[in-house]
């Protein structure tokens, strides 16, 4: 399951245009949104 977890968030990260962020976990955040000048987990 993990591959496809991986995939669908990959691909979610680009449709979105999407960030992951300079130290990802396993535990942490996924993804960031650049926006405004300001980072959205």
């Amino acid at each position: 399951m993990t591959v496809q977890d991986d995939r669908r968030e990959n691909e979610l990260i680009h449709i979105f245009e999407l960030r992951k962020p300079d130290l990802p976990t396993r535990s942490g955040v996924d993804a960031v949104l650049d926006w405004n000048h300001q980072q959205i987990p």
